[in-house]
């Protein structure tokens, strides 16, 4: 599993002439370290005595963005995973049959499957690393002020992991036959790429506020 390397392996396997890990399996981990930055900031934070002045509804939204941040890094680790088992069924359908035309449409088929599977991995990556921009915010407006870079990389990072996923999208949607789908993941597409730009911006202002 991906997840469970050593940073060294994965940097020499990702380097090598290996199909997997690939760019979907490097967008995950990115959203994943710019995700425990912000949980760096959400620990030091919390252990502070000077957290306990704020009032009760500030503490609890802080301690919420703290929780979700950290339930979100197995789901962002787990898609490192998920997205070089679909490359690899994807990979494996090339080598299907195509001698007759019962082979064709049975490739074609499964292909078609496969191409949706391997777009839906770092669509759903871009989804979820869309929301950390909250626990980040949160993190830039009640988080400690000596931290404060660190939520603008957490930002950069998520920001740079998402459009990383949208590339990941695109090319396997390509593939896809059906237009009326494509059609509508080319719609959200555009829509998580301008939240995404939108969402950088407003945390990167909050962080060039304070340094």
């Amino acid at each position: 599993m991906q997840k469970n390397m050593s940073i060294e392996e994965y940097i020499e396997i990702l380097a090598s002439k290996e199909a997997i890990p690939g760019g979907g399996s490097a967008a995950a981990l990115v959203a994943a370290i710019g995700n425990a930055l912000c949980g760096m900031v959400f620990s030091l934070t919390t252990n502070k005595k000077s957290f306990e002045l704020n009032e009760d509804s500030v503490k609890e939204m802080v301690k919420e963005a703290a929780k979700f941040s950290k339930e979100a890094n197995q789901l962002l680790l787990k898609s490192m995973d998920e997205d070089g088992k679909a490359f690899q069924q994807l990979l494996e359908c090339y080598k299907m049959p195509k001698e007759t035309t019962k082979d064709k449409e049975s490739r074609n088929e499964k292909l078609q499957k496969c191409y949706f599977d391997s777009l839906s991995v770092p669509l759903q990556l871009a989804e979820k690393s869309l929301e950390l921009y909250s626990s980040i915010e949160i993190s830039c407006l009640h988080g400690n002020k000596n931290l404060i870079s660190d939520a603008g990389v957490a930002a950069i990072l998520i920001n740079a992991a998402i459009e990383s996923a949208i590339l990941n999208v695109k090319i396997n949607l390509s593939g896809i036959n059906n237009t009326e789908l494509k059609d509508k993941l080319n719609n959200r597409i555009k829509e998580i790429e301008i939240e995404n730009n939108l969402k950088k911006v407003k945390i990167m202002t909050l962080v060039e506020k304070e340094i």
